[in-house]
């Protein structure tokens, strides 16, 4: 069965090769568009970064 998870599992943070033709055309189109779109974009996510307990960062997402 194929792994169709979009995000990459905790302790391995890289992206396939997939992902990354996925992602990359869309981030440098906001990019292109929105002047601001990468700095908003880290702090956002900066943001959110916590350590847990084992070390690890995590993400806090409010939906």
């Amino acid at each position: 069965m194929a792994d169709h998870r979009k995000r990459p599992t905790t302790p391995d943070f890289t992206l396939s090769e997939d992902l990354l033709q996925l992602w990359t055309p869309l981030l440098q189109r906001l990019d292109e568009a929105m002047p601001s779109f990468a700095e908003e974009l880290v702090m956002g996510m900066l943001e959110r970064l916590d350590v847990e307990e084992g070390g690890y960062w995590i993400f806090h997402i409010n939906v």
